[in-house]
C-alpha cells in the first residue's frame, strides 16, 4: 500500500480541499473570460466549466496521497496531488495555498508531464526549469489573488530547498530551478508588488462582503455572501 488515497473525510483532506476551493477563487479572479460559473468542492472536485480556450470542460480534482515524499503534481485535466510526505512540512494555510497555487498553474500555463514527455531530452530540462519558474510567478498571483498573503512564497521555497537538501546545481542539471533562484524570482520587486496588490484587493473584498452579510443578516436574517 503505501499509497492510498485519503478519504474525504480525514481532515488533511479538508483542509487541502478548502484551500483549493479559495485557490480556484483566485484562478477566476485572474482569468475572468474564461467563463467559470460555478466551483465547488464536492466529492474530492473542485469543478470549473469555462465556455472557451484550453479550460474547457476542466474538472479540478484535489486529493491528498498517503506517501513519504515531498512531493506535488498535476495534470492538464486539472487533478492536483499532494503526498502527506509534503503536507507535513506545510505548516500555515498559505504554505499549502503556495504549494496549490503553483501546481494550479502548471494547468493554466498548459505544462504537462504528456508536454514534456513530447520534447527532445536535450531539450527537456531547460524547458522543464523555465516551466516551473512560470509557473511559479501566476501561482503566486492567484494565491494573492485568493487572499493568501504572497510574502509567504519565497521564505517558503527556501524552507523547502533546506528540507530536500538542493544545491545551485539544480540551475544546470535539475528538472527544476535551485529553491534560492526561485526564492530570489518570487521576492523581485515588481513581482511582489503586484502580487500584494491583488492580495490588497481580495482582502478588501471580503471585508466589504462581510459587512454586507452582517448587514443582511441583522435586517433581514440572512447572509449575502
Amino acid at each position: 500500500r503505501g499509497k492510498d488515497i485519503l478519504g474525504p473525510s480525514d481532515l488533511r483532506t479538508v483542509l487541502v480541499r478548502r484551500i483549493a476551493s479559495d485557490i480556484i477563487h483566485g484562478v477566476r479572479r485572474l482569468f475572468p473570460n474564461n467563463g467559470i460559473h460555478d466551483d465547488d468542492v464536492k466529492q474530492g472536485k473542485v469543478v470549473m466549466r469555462p465556455q472557451t480556450g484550453h479550460l474547457n470542460d476542466l474538472n479540478w480534482e484535489v486529493m491528498v496521497v498517503e506517501d513519504d515524499k515531498v512531493r506535488a503534481f498535476s495534470s492538464k485535466g486539472g487533478k492536483i496531488v499532494i503526498h502527506t510526505g509534503y503536507l507535513k512540512h506545510l505548516k500555515t494555510d498559505a504554505e499549502i495555498a503556495t504549494v496549490i497555487g503553483h501546481e494550479a498553474a502548471h494547468v493554466v500555463a498548459r505544462h504537462s508531464m504528456e508536454l514534456l514527455r513530447s520534447i527532445p531530452f536535450y531539450k527537456l530540462m531547460p524547458f522543464s526549469r523555465r516551466a516551473e519558474l512560470e509557473a511559479d510567478h501566476i501561482g503566486l498571483m492567484i494565491m494573492a489573488a485568493a487572499g493568501f498573503d504572497p510574502r509567504v512564497a519565497p521564505e517558503f521555497r527556501k524552507k523547502i530547498g533546506e528540507i530536500i537538501g538542493d544545491t545551485k546545481l539544480m540551475d544546470y542539471i535539475g528538472t527544476h530551478p535551485s529553491s534560492e533562484t526561485r526564492s530570489r524570482m518570487l521576492s523581485r520587486k515588481e513581482v511582489m508588488e503586484e502580487a500584494l496588490e491583488l492580495y490588497k484587493q481580495e482582502r478588501m473584498r471580503r471585508e466589504k462582503c462581510q459587512s454586507l452579510s452582517s448587514l443582511w443578516w441583522n435586517v433581514l436574517g440572512y447572509r449575502s455572501c
